[in-house]
């Protein structure tokens, strides 16, 4: 029987200055009521995208997406044209 092999690489990244592994994009969600002035928000739901990464101590963290900076030149990688 043939072994079935996973994996993936992940990409070096900074978070405010850190440097760390992006793992994978995470979104959460939370409800909001509606307000209570005539003219204010129905309600729904409010939504976020963040970035799971671990630092260089072991740490996991949802880091902000306009606190993270990927490092450049990865993309050569892919088989783009570098200008």
């Amino acid at each position: 029987m043939s072994g079935i092999e996973i994996s993936y690489n992940l990409r070096p990244c900074t978070v405010c200055g850190k440097k760390a592994l992006f793992h994978r994009w995470v979104e959460e969600g939370y409800p909001i009521g509606a307000s209570i002035q005539s003219d204010g928000c129905p309600g729904g739901q409010i939504r976020n995208t963040f970035g799971l990464v671990e630092f260089e101590d072991g740490s996991l963290e949802l880091a902000s997406v306009e606190n993270m900076r990927f490092v450049p030149g990865v993309s050569s990688d892919y088989g783009w044209d570098t200008k």
